[in-house]
């Protein structure tokens, strides 16, 4: 009950303090998203209905490298070719934007952008869970323990939305990258006090409530989170990257695990699908 009561209060906080100006009607980043095939019906794992792997098709390589560790693992993931965001032009860039300044370069753009055609193809097929996923992902337990996580903390909040497989995003010098600042905030968006947006709350022995923190490597949705996503990224304007915009959204049920089960690779650090060229805006 103590803990219950603890994350209602955190989540209560965090959603009254992110109030995010969201348009009334689609603004014109749904017009870049493109249409996802699915070849792989059965992912493989109990409670997931479908795996996601975004991949360049210019590192053909991280995904022929994966192919034996899906295989070992029992999961049947299907490969989404990523957006190449060099190819984003200025004037596409002009429209995403908005009234905004142009924050982000092309790769940051087109990893967003690919995470979103995910998203909007799980929202369209009714999808109730999804797992994604980006191509410089590690196993460092086996799949199978996802399905168990997910029960879990099915057990300690039936509203979850969103859950991290990792604790944090992983540098190369064996540390993680962390975040937490006001600065991410949009001009028209009230952001959460510095306590609050950093802190993490443990639930029990295997989660934590995670408010800031970079990195899509590996996450699952739930049908609500998969909800709360298409509509708050279709609803604005384009302004940081994916990984850190998605600590704004209204009302998001947003949790960690406290010990890395899949997670970033550190030799081939580093996803090309937004990792390059941030000097060329």
């Amino acid at each position: 009950m103590l803990i219950k009561s603890l994350m209602a209060i955190t989540l209560a906080t965090c959603s009254m303090h992110l109030q995010a100006y969201l348009y009334p009607f689609q603004t014109p980043v749904t017009n870049y998203l493109k249409p996802i095939a699915i070849t792989e019906h059965d992912s493989g794992l109990p409670y997931i209905d479908c795996i996601y792997v975004i991949n360049l098709d210019s590192r053909a390589d991280r995904w022929h490298r994966l192919q034996p560790v899906f295989e070992k693992m029992g999961i049947s993931p299907n490969r989404v070719s990523a957006y190449v965001g060099k190819t984003i032009t200025k004037e596409q860039k002009l429209d995403m934007f908005g009234p905004y300044p142009i924050r982000m370069p092309g790769p940051a753009i087109g990893c967003l952008l690919s995470h979103l055609s995910i998203i909007k193809d799980a929202y369209e097929r009714g999808f109730s869970a999804v797992w994604i996923m980006e191509d410089d992902v590690e196993f460092l337990e086996n799949a199978g323990v996802i399905s168990k996580l997910m029960e879990d903390l099915t057990e300690i909040d039936s509203e979850w939305d969103f859950l991290y497989t990792d604790t944090n995003c992983r540098n190369p010098e064996g540390g993680y990258y962390y975040t937490g600042s006001w600065e991410f905030a949009r001009p028209d968006q009230n952001c959460p006090p510095y306590e609050v947006l950093n802190q993490r709350i443990s639930v029990g022995s295997d989660f934590e409530i995670t408010n800031m923190r970079y990195g899509l490597t590996s996450y699952i949705l739930t049908r609500s989170g998969i909800e709360k996503l298409y509509r708050y990224f279709t609803h604005v304007f384009l302004w940081v990257p994916v990984d850190v915009d998605i600590h704004y959204i209204p009302g998001i049920r947003k949790y960690g695990v406290t010990r890395d089960v899949v997670t970033n690779n550190r030799i081939d650090l580093g996803s090309d699908i937004r990792n390059s060229a941030w000097d060329n805006m």
